[in-house]
């Protein structure tokens, strides 16, 4: 998937390039299950609109917070946790996850590789209309936390 962003400049800023593809880049991201999930048999886990995070490990089971630092809900594993966060950035009220652990690495899988090629493609645009910029990874950082 190649990302679409029309500049109307040759150079940018640090701050500039950010803005520019923080905006273009929220509206083109797939969301995460979509298309990444497939067709297999999924069950629903409801879910406050909210984004989540990774907490502590305890025993082998992964806490997933809120923003506030509370215990949401907790995962098996630490790709089921995954899951749970790529899937619970789009704020939706549940969340669909694959009934087979197999389902949901090849789901995370296939995300990760499809948010790394984004990465890529950002990087590639940063060095071409921000010659001179030295932050790369912290402009990465910046356009997906907006």
């Amino acid at each position: 998937m190649k990302i679409i962003i029309k500049l109307s400049s040759d150079k940018y800023s640090d701050k500039d390039f950010i803005n520019a593809f923080a905006q273009n880049v929220n509206t083109q991201i797939a969301e995460f299950p979509g298309v990444f999930i497939g067709d297999c048999p999924v069950r629903n886990v409801p879910l406050s609109a909210i984004r989540l995070n990774l907490g502590s490990e305890f025993f082998g089971s992964f806490e997933l917070i809120d923003g506030s630092g509370i215990t949401v809900l907790s995962a098996d594993s630490l790709i089921t946790a995954k899951y749970y966060i790529y899937a619970s950035r789009s704020k939706q009220a549940g969340i669909n996850i694959p009934v087979s652990e197999d389902d949901i690495k090849k789901s995370v899988s296939k995300y990760e590789k499809y948010i790394d090629d984004f990465i890529r493609q950002i990087m590639s645009a940063y060095s071409i209309y921000v010659p001179d910029g030295k932050r790369q990874h912290e402009a990465v950082n910046q356009i997906f936390t907006n």
